[in-house]
């Protein structure tokens, strides 16, 4: 795990596009070896998918930059070079730009992922142990948005400008695709999985709107999908450490027998369908009313997966946690000490980031001011 956390922190902090890539990859390759070891009965399939789809991206990741360097051109402010600064003043002509834009989409739409890249992630979250599932989820999927707001939008803003709608539309497809797949899921690695394709589509979407409360809501919910989300992972880990099976199906009546494990989850529920005070309300209400902004049904068709949102989540709690004990639960247990410090420190941040959230958006505002420049 230390070298997918090295290249974690070298996507997030390179400034030279060749580094950036080399990063990327780096990041990938624990995630391959720790899942194909330690992970579920169809681990090998899986993996497969995952490197499959990873590797194609990354290729068309790799030409893109390649093209890109051989069209920069050394100026005042920057050389020849893969550097970042280079990368944002290179100059392209309408056609290249669409087709390098494309080039570097898929690659980030892959590892977002978004409709229709995303068949990857369901399997692989499923068969991954609990550990490589909190960091795919909680922080390596953010590398896709990630790669769209530090590179993709500054290089190609004329690209941007042509294709939104069609990133858009393919984002708003997918929320409600992964929210209506949601509700009907029997394993709960597969429901949380579904669940933050439809959260993560909505931030693909809002991103394109370049709008700057749209940009400035991206870039708080960033953290806090990454909280709520290891918040359930965490969950849904212990219930299977202890019962062995994460069948909704099979479950029920947990609150009869661990009431605080319970308590925890319907904060982090409630935070997940971004109730009021939680997290997760301040950003999707900024993303929404910057698709609002953009193109009203867009935000017509994006907001029903509040409503399906609210369905899968109360639905997934009333199953697990609620009704009558059987068989297998009547033998749980409540959470031990360090597991109920654990989850309060994933309250305490939901509450407090829902609460006072200001700090997350004097950060950002200076990278947002730069970035919307370049469609003005």
């Amino acid at each position: 795990m230390l070298l997918s956390q090295a290249g974690l922190m070298g996507v997030f902090v390179a400034t030279d596009a060749l580094l950036f890539y080399f990063f990327w990859e780096l990041a990938l390759i624990p995630v391959y070896f720790l899942c194909s070891r330690w992970g579920g009965e169809r681990r090998i399939q899986a993996t497969f998918k995952f490197f499959v789809y990873t590797f194609a991206g990354s290729l068309l990741m790799l030409v893109g930059i390649i093209y890109t360097y051989l069209h920069t051109a050394a100026t005042p402010v920057s050389d020849h070079s893969f550097a970042m600064q280079a990368f944002h003043g290179v100059l392209l002509n309408p056609v290249q730009q669409n087709w390098m834009f494309w080039l570097f989409f898929i690659a980030f739409a892959i590892k977002m992922p978004v409709f229709p890249f995303h068949t990857w992630q369901p399997d692989t979250y499923e068969q991954s142990p609990a550990a490589v599932t909190m960091v795919l989820s909680g922080v390596m999927v953010k590398m896709g948005l990630f790669g769209v707001i530090r590179w993709l939008l500054p290089m190609f803003p004329q690209a941007v400008m042509k294709f939104d709608n069609v990133v858009i539309g393919l984002s708003v497809v997918g929320i409600i695709y992964a929210s209506l797949i949601a509700i009907k899921q029997d394993d709960l690695k597969r429901f949380a999985a579904y669940s933050s394709i439809a959260h993560i589509g909505l931030m693909c979407a809002a991103i394109f709107t370049t709008k700057t409360i749209a940009l400035e809501g991206v870039m708080v919910q960033l953290f806090n999908h990454g909280i709520n989300i290891i918040g359930l992972w965490i969950v849904i880990e212990l219930i299977e450490k202890q019962l062995g099976v994460r069948k909704i199906s099979q479950l029920g009546g947990v609150a009869h027998r661990a009431p605080v494990l319970t308590i925890m989850l319907v904060v982090i529920a409630f935070a997940n369908i971004a109730l009021p005070l939680t997290n997760a309300f301040i950003g999707e209400f900024m993303m929404f009313a910057g698709l609002f902004q953009f193109n009203i049904w867009y935000a017509a068709f994006a907001g029903f997966s509040i409503i399906l949102a609210a369905v899968y989540t109360l639905n997934m709690v009333q199953k697990v946690f609620y009704g009558e004990n059987n068989d297998l639960t009547a033998s749980m247990t409540d959470i031990s000490l360090n597991e109920k410090f654990i989850l309060s420190v994933v309250l305490v941040l939901i509450f407090f980031v829902g609460v006072y959230p200001q700090p997350f958006f004097e950060i950002t505002k200076d990278s947002i001011y730069f970035l919307l420049t370049r469609f003005r």
